[in-house]
């Protein structure tokens, strides 16, 4: 009897961090080499965010 081949096993999907006042990404970075997917919140443009960003603010 044969075995069937072995397959690779596929990679989990990275748990999502939402960096809040994400400002230049310094902490978003740390978070994405320790395994996360980062998403950058901020309420101003970061232009030089190296992540995906959401621009939004929470009106009270």
């Amino acid at each position: 009897m044969t075995h069937p081949p072995l397959t690779r096993r596929e990679r989990a999907a990275r748990p999502l961090l939402l960096d809040l006042f994400c400002c230049a990404g310094s902490a978003g970075t740390g978070y994405r080499r320790a395994g996360f997917d980062v998403l950058g919140v901020d309420i101003r443009p970061r232009l030089n965010y190296p992540f995906t960003l959401a621009r939004m603010e929470v009106a009270a």
